[in-house]
């Protein structure tokens, strides 16, 4: 396979500026003007790829804890109303005892919210 296999050539059309200072970085680093472009046009590719790799790998992460915290939020609701399920049943609590009950818990929840 020759080398021209591997490549292509196009025209490209920058400006003067970046054109000089490309030019400059390329031959602070014994670089040819071209290796200067690829070397740098593969390090962005190489750096996005990694952005979207992470991006992908810390919503999962995300996504998990989520799920995770509303089991415990939900374990915890489900706990609460055992308890107090508890409390009626063993306390003899009257509907209006009930009803108080419901009252501060609605506090307590709207509290925490806030």
């Amino acid at each position: 396979m020759s080398d021209d296999d591997r490549y292509r050539r196009f025209n490209l059309r920058i400006p003067k500026d970046l054109f000089e200072r490309l030019q400059k970085e390329a031959d602070a680093r014994s670089h040819s003007m071209n290796a200067e472009i690829v070397q740098r046009l593969r390090r962005s590719i190489e750096h996005d790829d990694f952005q979207r790799e992470h991006w992908e790998d810390q919503k999962k992460i995300f996504e998990e804890q989520e799920e995770k915290m509303h089991d415990d939020l939900v374990a915890a609701d489900n706990y609460y109303n055992r308890q107090m399920e508890l409390d009626v049943l063993s306390q003899g609590l009257t509907d209006e005892d009930i009803l108080d009950m419901l009252r501060q818990r609605m506090i307590k929840t709207t509290k925490r919210r806030g």
